[in-house]
């Protein structure tokens, strides 16, 4: 495709980009207040890109870089002295260039974009939110970078601020809730009151509710043929309950009683190829793969079920990333 072809068709993602929505983030919807110290955060859902989820007050822009070799879609927030940009290459800025699209995230983290000015050393590694990831200081400014993968789209989250802005710690968490238009083509959004948000194929059943004992817990469950996947939410009124605090992190969860219990006692959890801090085992004649999640002063997990033999879509795994528990 001629290079003017490429700029006229990504001008015009640009006007999609300019089809902001802002509403309040499911937790916030449903009358639950932040915890005290915590920014509840918002959706912003910007039309041909994806949905973000960041607190109010965060400015944002799009439009197409030109500086560079190709002209490159981008979205941008920022707050104080914090930025987040987010540029995208798609399969038509691939061919453009004459380069074959990467195969995965490893493969995209090892392109010339995600390694220009890396420091001596630097490397992508999984971050505590199942974000690949590099970050590093220079002249007193942080610059984190996070790499994402979409249908036919990568992209490299890039947030910057100064040295010692503690608001900024934050902000890996909030982009590992980002779901890209891309990821998520062809599938149907499921909003659960109080649980979260899920995208899977429309021929899914959803059934929620909540459950009071033995702790507080949300719950929405989704069933096509004999494949399931329960997704459960713990609030901080939960952990309250039971005298202990909220785990820091997905990892730190996954230690906790609860979550073990049932497990085989070999098994340990680690990330799958699509950041998901997963375990899988087969008991009684039915697989289990079990993935953690994190949310706004809450914690989840999701519970893929089904019989043993059975055939289930490949792209099972990625709708499991896409979640988002409230």
């Amino acid at each position: 495709m001629k290079r003017k072809n490429i700029l006229a068709l990504l001008l015009a993602m640009c006007l999609c980009f300019g089809l902001l929505t802002v509403c309040a983030y499911a937790a916030e919807e449903d009358g639950e207040e932040a915890a005290e110290g915590e920014e509840a955060l918002v959706e912003y859902a910007v039309a041909g890109v994806g949905t973000f989820y960041l607190p109010a007050g965060w400015g944002m822009e799009s439009g197409v870089m030109e500086g560079g070799p190709l002209p490159t879609p981008y979205v941008q927030f920022a707050r104080d002295d914090m930025t987040v940009r987010v540029n995208l290459f798609t399969q038509e800025v691939y061919d453009a260039s004459g380069a074959a699209m990467p195969a995965d995230l490893e493969e995209y983290s090892q392109r010339p974009g995600p390694q220009k000015d890396l420091p001596e050393g630097g490397a992508y590694a999984l971050d505590e939110y199942g974000n690949l990831s590099v970050s590093y200081t220079e002249d007193g400014r942080v610059t984190y970078l996070i790499l994402m993968e979409g249908n036919g789209l990568f992209a490299t989250a890039g947030i910057f601020y100064p040295e010692g802005v503690e608001d900024a710690e934050l902000i890996p968490q909030w982009i590992s809730k980002t779901v890209l238009d891309a990821a998520a083509e062809g599938l149907q959004r499921y909003d659960a009151e109080g649980v979260g948000v899920f995208y899977l194929p429309s021929d899914w059943e959803m059934e929620t509710g909540s459950i009071e004992e033995p702790l507080p817990q949300t719950f929405a469950e989704f069933t096509n043929g004999d494949i399931t996947i329960r997704g459960v939410r713990f609030g901080a009124d939960a952990y309250e309950a039971a005298g202990v605090p909220l785990p820091a992190d997905v990892e730190e969860y996954s230690t906790r009683d609860g979550v073990r219990r049932g497990l085989p006692e070999d098994a340990e959890f680690a990330y799958d190829d699509f950041g998901n801090f997963y375990v899988e085992y087969t008991q009684d004649g039915t697989v289990t793969y079990t993935v953690l999640k994190q949310g706004d002063e809450s914690m989840g997990s999701l519970f893929l079920t089904y019989p043993e033999g059975t055939e289930v879509p490949e792209d099972v795994y990625l709708w499991l990333s896409l979640a988002v528990i409230e």
